[in-house]
């Protein structure tokens, strides 16, 4: 079941042309598994799109999301994807938007770095990551090229609005080092900022009301044509015993919790604890 609201595909036109898709386990009656594609709005704050449920994340649901995404959208802008590395959404984005660049987090990616080269010292892993880190923020070299001293310090070029430090390359505004080249070359800073960060656009993104269902609460009646909503077939439950928590993304540290009635240091509280106490 794909769900998409006309107010929110008139305001993503307001938005910048950039989709963080991402899946997830349902933990509903009928089980399942969570599509959805978001972005970000002029004041930085996540913006909803589109979502669908289907009863797994593999090439085949993620295939079939991506055509009704592009047929929900009708958008002419070329799109640029963020995701994890799954295959199946790897394949289907290549397929379905196949001019569309695909970008992933470069925080996972240097987790992924660092558990790669779990054998070496901290020393030369982190003499890896700062390669890395300097490879994926690399400035182009022009006639506008600056160089702003700081600690410690970056490389500014206005012609291509790219700063070694990378913020103005992902926000697509100007950070604190380019805003002294420019005062430095005379130029507007507000030439060197989208038109997605304005008022008007802002206000755009939200101007569109989502209205809700009127028949909600009442009985469902098979009409004329005879088409009625079912829920999704998401009744298949999958291999293994049922998950009741997200999966952890890479690199992320869980608060361990000491439980207050039997003093173990683990996941429960003393709400949850369920171990037998020695009189």
């Amino acid at each position: 079941m794909f769900l998409g609201f006309a107010a929110c595909k008139y305001g993503f036109t307001f938005c910048r042309p950039i989709l963080f898709v991402d899946g997830t386990f349902l933990k509903s009656t009928h089980n399942g598994c969570l599509l959805s594609a978001c972005a970000k709005d002029g004041n930085q704050g996540l913006y909803p799109l589109c979502l669908a449920v289907v009863d797994s994340e593999n090439y085949e649901n993620w295939h079939w999301f991506m055509e009704q995404l592009k047929d929900f959208l009708e958008d002419g802008r070329v799109l640029v994807f963020v995701s994890d590395r799954h295959d199946g959404l790897l394949q289907a984005v290549k397929q379905i938007f196949p001019s569309s660049p695909h970008s992933h987090c470069l925080v996972h990616l240097k987790e992924n770095l660092k558990k790669r080269f779990g054998g070496l010292d901290n020393s030369k892993k982190k003499y890896l990551l700062n390669l890395f880190n300097l490879c994926a923020y690399a400035p182009t070299v022009s006639d506008d090229l600056y160089e702003v001293r700081c600690d410690p310090s970056v490389s500014v070029n206005i012609a291509s609005r790219s700063c070694s430090c990378g913020e103005w390359q992902i926000n697509s505004f100007p950070c604190a080092h380019a805003f002294c080249a420019l005062k430095r070359a005379g130029k507007n800073l507000n030439d060197y900022v989208d038109h997605y960060y304005s008022v008007h656009a802002f206000q755009n993104t939200y101007s569109k009301s989502i209205n809700p269902v009127p028949t909600i609460w009442k009985d469902v009646t098979v009409g004329s044509d005879g088409n009625v909503l079912l829920p999704p077939l998401c009744n298949k439950r999958p291999p293994g015993r049922p998950r009741t928590e997200r999966i952890p993304s890479t690199g992320v540290k869980t608060r361990k919790i000491t439980c207050g009635r039997c003093g173990q240091v683990g996941r429960h509280n003393r709400a949850r604890c369920k171990e037998p106490l020695e009189h």
